[in-house]
């Protein structure tokens, strides 16, 4: 086939794997504390998911930055629970994501679905999570609700 130019195009498909690295040893104890927040959550106790879990100088991405424990408290409260019941409804995180940001540093991409009142929500969060004193702490939390 002389003077012929033979092309041959690779065609495949992308495959995003997301979900392995986050069941490796390394990010044991940051899927830990996500099983043990979600167990405050869903037992409605707010003051568990801030107090135990949020590092004292965190922000929460909301419509507007929070900073204080005060001011997620009260967000929680005004925007999540159910003033007739207590009720926060019942939350599963299912992580996409997990990343050693440096020895005391995780970064953590989750999927959540809340259902209460008979509704369902659900969106990706990106948690920040840094080790202090011992134990891992979320220093960001950036939620953003699934567009409906």
């Amino acid at each position: 086939m002389k003077g012929t130019i033979a092309t041959i195009f690779l065609v495949t498909t992308p495959t995003i794997v997301l979900a392995a690295n986050c069941s490796a040893k390394q990010f044991q104890p940051i899927m830990q504390q996500r099983n043990a927040m979600v167990s405050c959550w869903n037992h409605s106790d707010l003051n568990c998911v801030v107090n135990s879990f949020y590092a004292d100088d965190f922000i929460y991405m909301a419509k507007k930055p929070i900073h204080t424990k005060t001011q997620l408290l009260a967000h929680y409260k005004n925007n999540f629970k159910n003033q007739k019941t207590a009720s926060l409804g019942k939350l599963k995180l299912t992580p996409l994501y997990c990343r050693n940001l440096g020895s005391d540093y995780i970064s953590q991409l989750l999927h959540y679905n809340l259902s209460k009142n008979g509704k369902i929500s659900t969106g990706d969060d990106i948690l920040i999570w840094q080790k202090i004193a011992g134990r891992y702490k979320i220093i960001t939390d950036f939620p953003r609700p699934s567009q409906q």
